[in-house]
């Protein structure tokens, strides 16, 4: 995933945390994700790892932080991802989700003046049948860092995951189903401008 780069930046002291149902980051990127009515912060975990990469003389560390918020009455969760390469010579490729498994729709899309890289598709696990719609884009002059905003909603028990691998053959109700999921991002997900949680 990352490429060599000749180049180096300095650091930034990142201000990042949670505040009710808004997660806020001061740099890598600046922004504040704001979840609708009735999401609460379920999980925060920040953890590092060191990864081996071909193109590498030597390991780098990868910093990874994780915010998850969960709708309980609606299904729904909202997590967001910051990936951050320790290394100075490294960076982020670019995104494409073109190559993800049942790949419903993907593209690029503008934000908050920002272009992100999206993908939709289905995601079977303990839990049942999920659609995602995941938005993500690299961050910096280097790309040592990238952001992931993951939207999840349940439609169905494990068996129904199936019937949403293929596009081709959706019904009328999962056609209705996934317009007003894709509508649900809208209005569930909103990426703004950093605001200082603070004042």
């Amino acid at each position: 995933v990352c490429t060599l780069l000749s180049v180096g930046c300095a650091g930034l002291q990142v201000n990042r945390g949670v505040t009710g149902n808004t997660l806020y980051s001061s740099a890598r990127p600046r922004l504040s994700v704001v979840t609708g009515a009735g999401y609460e912060l379920i999980k925060e975990e920040k953890d590092a790892r060191s990864a081996f990469f071909a193109d590498s003389d030597g390991s780098t560390n990868i910093e990874k932080e994780v915010y998850r918020f969960w709708n309980d009455e609606k299904k729904r969760e909202v997590q967001v991802q910051f990936h951050r390469i320790g290394r100075q010579n490294a960076y982020w490729n670019p995104f494409d989700f073109r190559d993800a498994q049942h790949l419903i729709a993907a593209g690029e899309e503008r934000i908050n003046g920002d272009m992100y890289q999206y993908g939709v598709y289905p995601v079977q696990d303990g839990n049942g049948c999920f659609l995602v719609k995941v938005v993500g884009r690299r961050i910096g002059a280097q790309s040592d860092t990238k952001v992931l905003i993951y939207f999840a909603e349940w439609v169905g028990k494990k068996s129904s995951c199936p019937s949403w691998k293929n596009k081709a053959i959706f019904d009328a109700a999962q056609k209705s189903r996934l317009q007003n999921f894709l509508e649900a991002f809208e209005t569930d997900v909103k990426i703004m401008d950093y605001t200082d949680p603070g004042v």
